[in-house]
């Protein structure tokens, strides 16, 4: 699957032999319809949109459930077509976050660095990068400023060390190394992240704290932290690339907490979940609420 850039509405590739169909649609495709009733059934049409295929499903029994879901996926809906339209309008000041999104998202990360007990990832650890980006968003910019202008001064190595710190500490919480749901009452319902299980996470963090100093010290990271409020601009890169490469965002509340929370406060004027809430209020109520009263028997 590949976006086409620049100059116009992207449009999706969908792979040899498949349509070329328009970025809203393909978006309507997978997070179903904008600021629709939020507990609609899907349209009964021949091919299932992926967004309805386990609707309900066993996962969404509940009334409940399903307009968690569904909350997260507009919203998502939302915030894929303003940032895809902003980043194909052209312009050359948008390169360096085309730049930035390759390397905060690679293609194939460290599959042959990182190591799991067994001898296939399970299916949990394709979590990690949400969780890694929910770290990432943690960095203090001052911080990230000192490694970036200055890379071989002693502040530059202490910085280093500052960010090497942040993404252990944060990695080895539950918070972020573990899968959940919302109502999860019980060990059943609590995952780790396979890389992150106490056998590989030694591994794990060092690789991802090593390419996190690499990242930020390449050319269009410099660019966007050299633009007015760039970091708050790399944060809202990383925040994206966490959601976006979340599995489900419904199971990852660290990644909604530090990654969506922040985009939908930062862009709700632009979110179709208006009345009588707003995107963030939604999800502030419907899901942190609701993770948070869960027993802190090592739930959030």
């Amino acid at each position: 699957m590949a976006i086409e850039y620049p100059c116009k509405s992207p449009d999706i590739n969908l792979g040899e032999g498949q349509e070329n169909i328009s970025f809203p649609m393909f978006l309507q495709r997978r997070f179903g319809p904008q600021s629709a009733d939020l507990l609609s059934s899907p349209p009964k049409t021949a091919q299932t949109p992926q967004w309805a295929k386990d609707w309900p499903g066993k996962d969404t029994a509940s009334k409940s459930s399903l307009r968690e879901q569904r909350i997260l996926d507009t919203t998502m809906h939302d915030i894929f077509l303003y940032i895809g339209n902003y980043l194909a309008d052209g312009q050359p000041k948008r390169d360096p976050w085309l730049k930035a999104l390759d390397q905060l998202m690679p293609a194939h990360p460290f599959r042959d660095e990182l190591r799991h007990s067994d001898e296939e990832p399970d299916k949990y650890s394709s979590y990690l990068w949400g969780s890694f980006m929910a770290a990432f968003t943690d960095l203090d910019p001052q911080t990230i400023r000192q490694a970036t202008e200055y890379p071989v001064s002693p502040a530059a190595a202490n910085a280093r060390n500052l960010i090497e710190k942040t993404i252990r500490h944060d990695l080895r919480s539950p918070e972020y190394r573990d899968i959940r749901y919302p109502r999860g009452r019980s060990g059943n319902n609590v995952h780790t992240i396979g890389y992150l299980l106490p056998s590989n996470a030694a591994n794990t963090i060092q690789v991802l704290s090593d390419y996190a100093i690499k990242v930020i010290n390449k050319k269009c990271i410099e660019e966007i932290m050299a633009q007015p409020n760039g970091p708050g601009k790399l944060r809202m890169l990383a925040c994206f690339v966490g959601c976006a490469s979340s599995p489900s965002l419904w199971h990852h509340p660290i990644v909604v907490r530090k990654c969506l929370m922040p985009l939908a406060e930062t862009l709700k004027a632009s979110l179709s979940l208006k009345h009588p809430q707003d995107a963030p209020s939604l999800i502030r109520e419907n899901l942190i609420e609701v993770w948070d009263s869960n027993p802190r028997k090592g739930i959030i």
